[in-house]
């Protein structure tokens, strides 16, 4: 496996070679469909195992071929890579008639119209040659004027003598390499008119032992063949062997009229080596040498002087030798083949076989024996011999590394030299000269264009005795085809053949019936009508085991990855300029570029192990990411652009795109996450842990998928969407990158902030919508970092909670929607905070290690109800701000609003309660009012502009102050402990109105007499400490006292002062009354 780096001036398939493969820089992809071949990644030995998936073997048939043999040259053609399976030679036909002869790769076979493309390769060859010295565009008008000669000016004028049929004439050199030249025999299956004879002939048969493919019956054809004037592009084997016959005067290494007299004469010299060659062979004596030694090697004795002196050899087998002599020289021996052949050799050759050599009773195809009855017997393998005479289209034997080196060498070269000029393999690609007829470009993949050709062999008649086919036999049946064989020259440096000795397809059904090659690599389970060229296609576009496909850079382009509809071990990539289709298991890497505009990623399912990267580029792209395998690993990047990448938009479950990574790069990029469809019962599968780089997700225990972990990083905003359904989701956001959104559904939801970094500059722009349900949000903001005192004054609210960070224009805030519950830690600073409307269950205020003070500021403690103040260490304060209590009752005794009990309160060493039971005339509702606290040194209660009812029994730990509105208002401390030692530190504020203070200490419990002495004055009431001294602390509030200690009552603007003392024998001091008078 390696990386390459290829490319060429003319799209996507470099041919300059030095001592080794050499290709060009890559400049173009638009031939490869956006492949970027320098970073993809190919590897020969997936292919060949690709291949050898593709076909399968059965050497008795019929579930599999009789044998094959491939050949895979990938930039080295000395070292190709080889292989092979089932059976040359059945055992039938092998020595002993025991055992097979395996199929080998270096065996020769039979390659049929594979020899087509080294036919056209070689003349393009000639062409150029006869053209020395051009290049570029001059030789590419060169060789366009020879492609358009008429070919009757390089055939025997012998023939011409004879006349032409209708229209031959006008017949091309560059017709017949692209099988436009409307030459026909007529529309019979051997290419004769069923109506039309030949001179003394019955239909279809040839004077002089001729086929029609050799000279003899190629002469019958130019008299007596058709032409359709409109030269429809139409596939016939004939057009190449017409070239078989002009070669030798296209290469001017023949005299035309020796050549043509010797036609007449059917003679050659007497002793070729003595007598000079010429005028028949040109001047050049070694030429002419080696041609003598080429017909000797292809003839044998017939080249001796037979008993009247002459040499009984045809001009069919003179231009026979001396076009196998060029081809062999110019193209096939440079190109590494040792000695091509066109005909089978050895003893035990590589025989042809029907898909099943074995002939079941009452379902055999034909009889062995022409004429005979059909008998169960085994069938016999086809021996192609001796083709020399129909070389051109077809007649090469060569095997599978050999011919795989021939292909190669036309496009890539021979010896470190091109084959053919950059101008001539141009014209050739671009109009499809001698390339696979299926299409005049060549043949199609996923990656664009290749360049090959395949070849059939139909099982001749009088061989077998294919008299009267069995009535088992449809009428659409594929008869004979005994021999299946590819070679194709990939855009990536990459040569294969593939040769396979028997049918592909079974005798006994239709023609589309499943082929027993290329379903592995096919989406559909059985394909049908696949050959060896499609073979070889699937098997190499499966063999980059890394992709890189780029779009267009000027152009909005759009990508869908999905699992195939047919076949779920296939993948379907579409893309802007088609879609192909992957076997997920042959891939490693894909990699997607985006490039320039505003592009669309679309992943609807990714099954497999696969890396998968899609790079958005410039533009504002988008990442749609519905469902990858647990084993996918995506890489998404924004790279410039306002990019996004949606999470799982279709299946709505995290859990289906488990492992992505999400990259924004610049501008403002966004993540949105969507798990409304987690409909896991499992606790575990409902906490998120959400960071400005990561959301993990826990997975249930009986769960098969792992974990959940998304990551992400240069995001702006990142949106989540949990379980919609009724599921208790947990949520704890870490950190922000810039704006993040959370949206649970119906269960009790819980949110927790910063709980792990404790501080809330790490998720600046939180924003949560809890849905229905209980939902609770806890702030953890203690190790808020800032000194600046701004920075520790916090506002908390129902829907936000919000602080300063490093100075007045940094505001930090959190963001929420229907919460029920609300918790927040403050930092352990000096903090202030502001509590203004909060969740309607409750809410928490952890103030922290300093000197913190906490503030309602909505004027209704209805709005901060359900609250709890932990005051912590440090000397802290809690002001309760009822100002605005809007159910009082008005001095003048009418309720226009008010609700009799809902201007009434009860302090304690914990809470503050403020009654609300009862109806008002306009049906407005009060509800009981809590607030609670612990750890408060201080607590401040300022209550609304009516008469007042207060009932204290304890407050904060140090002091407490009323602040009474201007109302009549009263004040009843310690009435049920009787003891004032509870609200010690109490200080009431009077307003306008007449205020009262009642004191209840009738349960003093000390019996020393400094505990029993009392001061009273216009601003206090005092009770003095024991005996203790003034070592003496203060006792914890609510708990019955072990030692009396000062007890220091304080108040101001008071009408009405009334003291309850105890009954030991208590001393009052009175130093003053109150503003009133009365005490």
């Amino acid at each position: 496996m390696k990386r390459r780096s290829l490319s060429n001036s003319r799209g996507l398939q470099g041919r300059k070679l030095a001592a080794k493969l050499q290709l060009e820089p890559l400049e173009a992809r638009d031939l490869l469909a956006g492949l970027v071949m320098d970073e993809s990644v190919f590897s020969a030995a997936l292919f060949a195992a690709n291949i050898e998936e593709q076909v399968l073997v059965d050497v008795d048939g019929p579930n599999g071929v009789v044998g094959y043999t491939y050949a895979i040259i990938d930039g080295n053609p000395s070292l190709p890579l080889a292989g092979g399976g089932g059976a040359a030679v059945v055992s039938w036909d092998a020595p002993g008639g025991k055992n097979d002869i395996a199929a080998d790769p270096d065996r020769g076979q039979d390659g049929a119209s594979t020899a087509k493309l080294i036919t056209g390769a070689t003349i393009m060859h000639l062409l150029q040659e006869r053209n020395p010295g051009l290049s570029g565009s001059a030789l590419t008008t060169a060789l366009q004027a020879e492609l358009n000669q008429p070919i009757v000016n390089y055939l025997p004028a012998t023939w011409a003598a004879n006349g032409w049929t209708s229209n031959f004439s006008t017949i091309t050199i560059a017709e017949l390499l692209t099988h436009s030249s409307g030459l026909r025999g007529g529309t019979g299956a051997d290419g004769w008119d069923s109506t039309s004879t030949l001179p003394g002939n019955p239909v279809g048969s040839f004077t002089g032992g001729g086929t029609i493919y050799n000279y003899v019956g190629l002469q019958q054809l130019a008299q007596f063949g058709n032409v359709d004037p409109s030269k429809p592009t139409e596939y016939w084997t004939n057009n190449f062997a017409w070239l078989r016959v002009m070669l030798p005067y296209l290469w001017n290494a023949v005299d035309n009229a020796a050549l043509d007299a010797n036609a007449a004469s059917n003679l050659l010299p007497t002793d070729p080596r003595k007598t000079p060659f010429s005028p028949m062979i040109s001047a050049d004596r070694v030429l002419a040498d080696k041609l003598i030694d080429a017909m000797i090697g292809d003839w044998g004795s017939s080249v001796a002087p037979n008993a009247n002196g002459v040499m009984a050899i045809s001009p069919g087998q003179v231009t026979a030798s001396i076009y196998k002599y060029y081809v062999s020289n110019n193209l096939l021996i440079p190109a590494g083949v040792a000695n091509p052949q066109s005909k089978t050799t050895g003893s035990y050759p590589t025989l042809l076989y029907p898909l099943d050599p074995t002939i079941v009773p009452g379902t055999e195809i034909w009889p062995l024996v022409e004429g005979g009855t059909p008998t169960p017997q085994k069938f016999l393998g086809f021996d192609t011999g001796d083709l020399t005479e129909d070389l051109g289209p077809r007649g090469w034997n060569l095997s599978a590394k050999d011919l795989a080196r021939a292909f190669w060498a036309v496009r890539y070269g021979v010896n470190g030299s091109p084959f053919l000029e950059d101008a001539t393999l141009d014209l050739m690609d671009a109009q499809g000269l001698g390339w696979q007829h299926s299409t005049n470009s060549g043949l199609t993949g996923d990656f664009g264009q290749y360049w090959g050709h395949n070849g059939i062999n139909f099982r001749p008649g009088g061989i077998t005795a294919l008299t009267v086919p069995s009535p088992n036999v449809p009428s659409n049946a594929q008869l004979g085809s005994m021999n299946n064989t590819s070679a194709i020259v990939f855009n990536n440096g990459v040569a294969a053949s593939l040769l396979i000795n028997s049918q592909i397809q079974s005798e006994t059904a239709a023609i589309n019936s499943p082929s027993v090659i290329g379903a592995a690599f096919n989406p559909t389970s059985t394909p049908t009508g696949m050959g060896t060229n499609g073979t070889l296609i699937d098997a190499s576009d499966n063999a980059w085991t890394d992709l890189v496909y780029e779009g267009d850079d000027d152009a909005d382009d759009e990508f869908t990855i999905q699992t195939n509809s047919t076949n779920p071990a296939f993948l379907d990539i579409v893309t802007p300029t088609g879609t192909f289709t992957r076997r997920i298991d042959t891939l490693h890497s894909l990699t997607i570029r985006g490039l320039g505009g505003d592009d669309d990623f679309i992943v609807i399912d990714l099954p497999g192990d696969i890396q998968l990267t899609l790079e958005g580029g410039d533009g504002d792209d988008e990442f749609w990411i519905d469902a990858v395998d647990e084993g996918v690993r995506v890489m998404l990047s924004g790279d410039a652009g306002d990019d996004v990448f949606y999470a799982s938009d279709a299946p709505r479950n995290l859990e289906s795109v488990n492992h992505v990574t999400f990259l924004g790069g610049a501008d403002v990029d966004r993540v949105e996450l969507n798990d409304h469809i987690n409909n896991n019962p499992f606790d575990h599968a409902h906490k998120y842990f959400l960071g400005a780089d990561q959301l993990h997700r826990q997975a249930g225990p009986l769960n098969a998928k792992s974990d959940v972990d998304l990551f992400f990083s240069d995001v702006e905003t990142i949106n989540l969407t949990t379980s919609l359904a009724p599921f208790d989701d947990f949520v704890e956001v870490l950190s922000t990158g810039g704006s993040a959104f959370v949206q649970t559904g119906l269960g009790d939801d819980s949110i927790a902030v910063a709980g792990d970094g404790k501080n809330l500059d790490l998720v600046r722009g939180l924003t949560f919508d809890l849905g229905l349900g209980v939902d609770t949000v806890v702030l953890y903001d203690q190790n808020n970092p800032w000194a600046n005192p701004l920075s520790h004054a916090y506002w908390v609210s129902e829907t936000t909670v919000e602080r300063f960070g490093s100075g007045p224009l940094d505001v930090v805030a959190v963001h929420m929607a229907g919460i029920e519950s609300l918790e927040l830690f403050a930092s352990d600073a000096d903090d202030v905070v502001r509590l203004e409307t909060l969740p309607i269950y409750t809410s928490t205020i952890h103030l922290g290690e300093g000197d913190d003070t906490a503030i309602t500021t909505s004027g209704n403690l209805e709005d901060v109800d359900e609250m709890l103040i932990i005051g912590g260490k440090g000397e802290d304060q809690l002001i309760l701000d009822d100002g605005m209590n809007p159910y009082g009752v008005p001095d003048d005794g009418s309720f226009p609003l008010g609700i009799p009990t809902a201007n009434t309160y009860e302090v304690s060493a914990s809470r503050v309660r403020r009654d609300g039971s009862g109806i008002g005339p306009n049906a407005n509702v009060a509800s009981n009012i809590n607030v609670d606290y612990q750890e408060v040194e201080h607590l401040s209660l300022i209550a609304a502009q009516r008469g007042d009812v207060f009932h204290v029994s304890g407050g904060g730990e140090w002091t407490t102050d009323l602040t009474l509105g201007e109302g009549n208002d009263v004040v009843y401390a310690s009435a049920v402990e009787q003891n004032i030692e509870f609200v010690d530190g109490l200080f009431v504020h009077g307003n306008s109105g007449k205020d009262e203070l009642y004191l209840y200490d009738a349960h003093n419990p000390y019996s020393h007499v400094q505990s029993k002495r009392y001061e009273v004055a216009a601003d206090h009431v005092s009770r003095f400490r024991d005996v203790h001294g003034p070592g003496q602390t203060h006792m914890p509030q609510g708990t019955a006292p072990a030692d009396a200690v000062d007890v220091l009552v304080q108040m101001e603007s008071v009408e009405v002062l009334d003291v309850e003392t105890g009954d030991q024998g208590d001393e009052v001091r009175a130093i003053s009354s109150t503003s009133s008078g009365t005490a």
